[in-house]
């Protein structure tokens, strides 16, 4: 819907035609380098500590966050073509590990555990799942910024 709206343009130049000068300045500051920057190391460091505590116990948190960077570092240079081939073939896979790992799981699911999360109604699950709902939504702004190389 927003790239119909944008009529050609960058997003760019629509965040200016829309916000202003300074306003657009400052929202492209955030989306582009605060936003994913605390998205990386973020999701870096949950991952490290996650592979640091319970499966590479001896090794150190450097040598995890290096491993796990390296790859990074070289799908980021092969360019988006490879990130998306290689995205088109792990989907797949992921969900049949997904699906392989969870449905023999579901008759064993004790159903009456679910109650004390609906204890308070459910305003406070709607207020504590609003950051849940927005962070996806967040990361497809920057689709916007390569929507003219990939259309």
């Amino acid at each position: 819907m927003i790239v119909k709206q944008m009529h050609g343009q960058t997003f760019v130049h629509y965040l200016h035609t829309i916000f202003g000068t300074y306003a657009a300045k400052i929202s492209l500051f955030v989306f582009v380098i605060c936003y994913p920057f605390i998205i990386f190391l973020t999701t870096l460091r949950d991952l490290g500590d996650f592979l640091a505590n319970s499966f590479l116990t001896i090794t150190p948190i450097e040598a995890v966050l290096v491993m796990m960077l390296l790859p990074v570092y070289f799908v980021l240079r092969s360019g988006l073509n490879t990130i998306g081939r290689v995205a088109e073939v792990l989907f797949f896979i992921v969900i049949l590990l997904f699906c392989t790992g969870y449905f023999p799981l579901l008759p064993k699911v004790d159903w009456f555990n679910i109650k004390p999360i609906y204890e308070f109604g459910w305003k406070p699950i709607a207020a504590g799942s609003f950051i849940l709902f927005s962070f996806p939504y967040f990361e497809n702004i920057f689709i916007l910024f390569i929507i003219e190389s990939i259309s």
